[in-house]
């Protein structure tokens, strides 16, 4: 385990915070939604790790995946 540093701060739960993360489950799953039935690819290493997500003025959020070393190809007989 590495630890880069650590932050103290003060918790506070407000409507904005609940806001943004009803953006991010939204995002998500339209973002595995269109990876697996659309394009046909699923990431097999979806941990919070693999996921960054960051704040942006025009989307609300943008939803980036790392470690793209695990995919599996959906087979066309899923889609029938």
């Amino acid at each position: 385990v590495i630890i880069v540093g650590f932050l103290q701060q003060e918790r506070s739960v407000n409507s904005n915070f609940f806001l943004i993360w009803l953006q991010v489950a939204h995002k998500l799953g339209l973002l595995y939604s269109e990876m697996i039935f659309v394009n046909g690819y699923v990431h097999c290493d979806p941990h919070p790790g693999n996921i960054l997500v960051q704040r942006n003025p025009q989307n609300g959020v943008e939803i980036v995946f790392l470690d793209h070393g695990l995919y599996q190809v959906c087979m066309l007989r899923y889609y029938r």
